[in-house]
């Protein structure tokens, strides 16, 4: 824990030669944030791994490994800008994003999307959102399926199931901030075929 908090105790900086590092936090100044403690470690791995860095600089080679799982435990600790409410308030809006599919044979038949979102308040349950899911082809929006999603607290997602003849797909997502995280999961070998990222639209009409 000693060398967190003593990056805790530093800020990023740019140097004038665009060198990005840490320098002392002097008092009033904000700790770094995961983003840019993140953007820094990164950029450190990355200069140890290039052929022109000079000889007497290559010690840092040596530091490329713990750079590395330092980034690792920076992404599975931090916690998102704002976690999403018990009622559907936080999530209700228009969205506009990518649907990626997740590579393997199993999903060959997949293809990335882009998608636009539109929750609105569920008529069953107040505290539910329900879906109106469209994708862009050839830039114009078409329908794809209505899904009612309700607030998980255990995982702090919001879930909703797709059935049909042929498949069970669970759509999960996490609020972070004005993005939205999501996946979508064949059940029940809990496969993931899709991964979304979307933010608010406010320009949709």
């Amino acid at each position: 824990m000693s060398g967190w908090v003593e990056l805790m105790d530093t800020v990023h900086v740019t140097t004038a030669n665009g060198e990005k590092g840490f320098a002392p936090r002097r008092p009033g100044q904000l700790a770094p944030t995961a983003g840019s403690v993140l953007a820094a470690l990164w950029a450190g791995a990355a200069a140890c791994s290039l052929e022109s860095v000079p000889p007497p600089l290559r010690m840092c080679r040596m530091f490329k490994r713990p750079l590395l799982l330092s980034m690792t435990l920076l992404l599975g600790t931090s916690t998102p800008t704002r976690l999403p409410s018990t009622d559907p308030e936080g999530i209700l809006g228009r969205w506009r994003g990518r649907s990626t599919c997740v590579p393997a044979a199993w999903n060959s038949t997949c293809h990335d999307e882009e998608v636009r979102y539109n929750f609105v308040p569920a008529a069953s349950d107040p505290t539910h959102a329900m879906l109106h899911a469209s994708r862009f082809v050839q830039g114009r929006a078409e329908s794809m399926y209505d899904i009612e999603f309700s607030y998980m607290p255990a995982t702090a997602r919001w879930e909703g199931d797709f059935t049909n003849s042929r498949v069970h797909i669970r759509w999960s997502y996490r609020l972070r901030g004005d993005s939205l995280w999501g996946a979508a999961t064949i059940l029940p070998n809990l496969q993931i075929a899709r991964r979304v990222v979307a933010w608010r639209d406010s320009a949709s009409p």
